[in-house]
């Protein structure tokens, strides 16, 4: 069992490890901000967990979704 200051640790290396994967890798940055959440929800990381999350799951929508107009495009130039 970690203690308070270790658990307070744990947190915060969490929701850094998800802040330095949100752009190179957004579906691990999207795990550690989830583990967090669930493990700790009265953290106080939570809440900006719960709005880096958000962002990134946007992100990755708004990647997806221009992509897909770039495939169209492509198709109907082509």
């Amino acid at each position: 069992q970690l203690s308070e200051g270790r658990v307070t640790d744990h947190q915060w290396i969490l929701f850094q490890k998800a802040n330095c994967r949100r752009h190179s890798n957004p579906n691990e940055a999207i795990g550690f901000y989830n583990e967090l959440i669930k493990s700790f929800p009265n953290s106080k990381w939570t809440t900006a967990a719960n709005s880096r999350l958000k962002m990134t799951e946007w992100s990755q929508l708004n990647q997806i979704r221009d992509l897909a107009e770039n495939e169209t495009d492509d198709t109907n130039n082509g």
